[in-house]
């Protein structure tokens, strides 16, 4: 039986102190239509190695329902992708990441797939060059 390919509450960020500290602190990444803001951190007491954030910007869609759909949408493929950047983390640090919607179109489902993918390998990339920096 294969474990279960969920996003807990314990993987998603909420507290307004941590993504405040992530946005100040925070590196930038841009793969259009996703713009990523993260940073590593020491593991500490934290169950979880990955910790993500969605958003879509309320002046591009004014409706709650387009803005909802895209958040879904970029939690979905982020669920499904995020083993290629869990695999590559040391066991000792935790990654904060924040994905902004900067498009100006409805994504759908293989849009935001191929973008996703696209995302994540490209911090795997950055990460790894960090780290060995």
């Amino acid at each position: 039986m294969s474990a279960r390919n969920t996003l807990g509450v314990g993987q998603r960020m909420k507290r307004e102190q941590e993504i405040e500290a992530l946005f100040r602190s925070g590196k930038a990444l841009s793969v259009f239509p996703l713009k990523l803001i993260w940073r590593s951190l020491p593991l500490e007491d934290q169950l979880f190695n990955i910790q993500a954030g969605f958003s879509a910007p309320k002046r591009r869609f004014k409706k709650a329902t387009d803005r909802n759909r895209i958040k879904r949408l970029m939690r979905e493929q982020f669920r499904l992708h995020r083993e290629l950047l869990a695999n590559s983390l040391p066991a000792n640090l935790r990654i904060q990441i924040f994905f902004l919607y900067i498009g100006a179109e409805l994504p759908d489902s293989n849009e935001m797939k191929e973008t996703m993918a696209k995302a994540l390998l490209a911090l795997h990339s950055k990460q790894k060059l960090n780290r060995d920096a």
